[in-house]
């Protein structure tokens, strides 16, 4: 029922994840945008713009892109913003793996860039992991939560919620 693209930068796990999405029901098909390095963001939106008006939506088929705010090797910022401002405009869903973002971004507001979800990790000092999930705007979710606002979840390798 879905589409994924993804860029060929994707931090190894979460594209692993991702391709193996594919191999269970309902078997959403993969589409990968690829980026080589040296480039620069103008050259990186118009290829991820390219890609995803080559690759248009298929009958009852959603897109859901997976973006690196960070890429973790070569270590780069990708265009995230702009990214889901084009994933917008193609009525795709954004989901930014911002993994680094905290600590090594500055001036971050969810609310201007609005992507459908945002996804940040964090080792705390004290050797807890911090895991921040914001659902921006009006997504369905399940069992009545309704993402209107940005949500941060805290979820501890003891398995334990501590807001």
């Amino acid at each position: 029922m879905y589409v994924y693209v993804a860029v060929t930068t994707t931090y190894g796990s979460v594209s692993r994840t991702v391709d193996n999405l594919s191999h269970v029901p309902p078997h959403p098909t993969l589409s990968s945008v690829t980026l080589n390095f040296p480039t620069t963001h103008a050259d990186i939106i118009k290829v991820f713009k390219e890609h995803v008006q080559a690759n248009p939506a298929k009958p009852n088929k959603k897109r859901v892109a997976v973006i690196d705010s960070i890429v973790s090797n070569p270590g780069v910022t990708l265009p995230w913003k702009e990214m889901v401002a084009i994933c917008k405009d193609e009525g795709i869903w954004s989901v930014i793996d911002a993994a680094h973002s905290i600590g090594q971004e500055v001036g971050i507001n969810l609310t201007k860039s609005v992507p459908d979800f945002w996804v940040s990790v964090r080792w705390l000092n004290d050797g807890r992991t911090l895991v921040s999930i914001f659902f921006i705007g009006n997504r369905t979710a399940t069992n009545g939560f309704q993402p209107n606002d940005p949500v941060a979840l805290s979820i501890y390798p003891n398995g334990r919620f501590d807001p």
